[in-house]
């Protein structure tokens, strides 16, 4: 029973963490919003969105690799030494990444104007080469996580709202969205101090481990790069305007896509203690329900919200983003199945080749669908792409994740996807003026016909859905 009360504390105060701070993020864009101004947020979220793509370089699959591995070393002392030599290691990736970002922006004439921002964004780098979030996977103790991150959250809305006045505010307002994720790297750090000491790294150990990681890396770089590479596509196709209409909307999707990778994490946790063939299939069977139960609803209702969304939180000028957002939301959907397949299913079985082939496949996909519609679709043809490559990434490790499994997660899928088809026809048929009344319907839709289809399920949670797998 250990097991259902740490997966159902961790999934829980996940959501409550979640849900609370997702206030936060959105203010944090409609003030964005509101005090630069369109032009100059799609600049400083281009510059964020150049610092965050370097984040995969600098864990370069270390933390995936470590882990896993953590419950092989026998003694504290070892794996004290795993976190020392995990430390250098992403240290000197850091200072590599810092130094190609200055590189680029002081040789490019097209990022040039980025160079001030690099320079003092440049500590968050270096907070991710210490972060150890991947001890608390590890260790089954990632529940506190999600509430930390969401307290670092208020801390940069309120370090925005008293210092981010105008546009040439621009720099405060990048290092307040990316001081949160560096208080929640310290706050890693502080949790794990059981496993950090000071001492030298073991040299001889260093280039093994690197040799090891090299398939992580690879797949955690592409991950990343396949969720961002449409803001530097639009950086490249549009004028300064739809760049920050874009970036608006990108980062509003990036909100939902952190829930999910939350939840992800707290399943992963687990699934890296779980054997066999059949517990393998009864996690994953848990852990897609959960997700889409969550992830269901909010695709479909997408479409019926995305233009107040918009106008309610960030202004009426981003109202014409509706059809990139919702489009942006159900791409989604590939993430989740990336997440639950990919990381948890061939990474744990040791078929990371595959969930790269994968991951290129729909990278390459994504690029070409964005060269052949920009120009009939404009931004929707971008957010379009996305959505097609990230689809066709989660279909082929499904297929590649097939032997591994008793049963395919189809059923538990269904039961979350048909309460959100009834509540989107219902949300057709039943047009509300006010998307108060609108809101209202969809909950009592989805609610209603979710606790009709999952009753026995629900009832189960209980009775022991959560119990270890043996």
């Amino acid at each position: 029973m250990i097991a259902k009360k740490r997966l159902s504390l961790t999934i829980f105060s996940s959501l409550i963490a979640e849900l609370f701070g997702k206030i936060a993020p959105l203010a944090i864009l409609a003030m964005g919003q509101r005090r630069l101004g369109i032009e100059t947020l799609g600049f400083v979220l281009v510059g964020i969105t150049l610092i965050e793509v370097c984040f995969p370089f600098i864990t370069f699959g270390y933390n995936q690799y470590a882990t896993i591995e953590w419950g092989t070393l026998r003694t504290d002392e070892a794996r004290r030494q795993m976190v020392r030599n995990l430390w250098v290691l992403k240290g000197l990736h850091a200072l590599v990444a810092w130094g190609f970002l200055l590189g680029l922006c002081w040789f490019s004439a097209e990022y040039h104007p980025y160079l001030s921002l690099m320079v003092a964004l440049g500590f968050m780098l270096f907070l991710a080469a210490v972060e150890c979030l991947w001890i608390q996977v590890a260790t089954q103790k990632i529940a506190m996580y999600g509430l930390f991150n969401s307290m670092a959250k208020i801390v940069s809305v309120i370090f925005i709202y008293l210092w981010v006045k105008t546009p040439a505010d621009g720099t405060l307002y990048a290092i307040g969205v990316l001081g949160a994720n560096g208080l929640v790297c310290l706050f890693t750090v502080f949790a794990c101090r059981k496993w950090i000491s000071l001492g030298a790294p073991h040299f001889s150990q260093l280039v093994p481990i690197c040799q090891r990681v090299k398939g992580y890396a690879v797949v955690a770089i592409w991950l990343i790069w396949m969720d961002r590479v449409d803001m530097f596509w639009v950086n490249h196709q549009f004028s300064a305007h739809e760049i920050g209409l874009y970036a608006g909307a990108s980062r509003l999707n990036q909100a939902l896509l952190q829930l999910i990778w939350i939840l992800a994490w707290a399943f992963f946790s687990e699934a890296v203690v779980t054997v066999g063939k059949k517990a393998l299939s009864h996690h994953l069977q848990l852990a897609t329900f959960t997700v889409f139960s969550f992830l269901a609803p909010i695709s479909v209702g997408i479409f019926f919200f995305a233009e107040d969304f918009l106008r309610l939180l960030v202004g009426p000028d981003y109202t014409g983003m509706a059809l990139p957002l919702s489009l942006l939301v159900l791409g989604s959907i590939g993430t989740a199945g990336i997440l639950l397949l990919g990381q948890q299913v061939l990474q744990l079985r040791q078929s990371v080749g595959k969930m790269f082939a994968a991951l290129a496949m729909g990278f390459i996909l994504s690029l070409a669908m964005a060269f052949l519609t920009t120009s009939h679709w404009g931004l929707s043809g971008v957010a379009a792409s996305q959505l097609v490559g990230k689809l066709f990434a989660a279909a082929w490790m499904l297929y590649w994740a097939c032997p591994f499994l008793d049963r395919v997660p189809w059923r538990e899928m269904g039961t979350c996807w048909v309460p959100a088809a009834i509540m989107g026809m219902g949300l057709y048929l039943f047009p509300q003026s006010q998307w108060v009344w609108r809101m209202v319907l969809a909950f009592g839709i989805y609610g209603v016909s979710f606790v009709a289809i999952n009753h026995r399920r629900l009832r189960g949670w209980r009775a022991g859905l959560l119990t270890p797998d043996l």
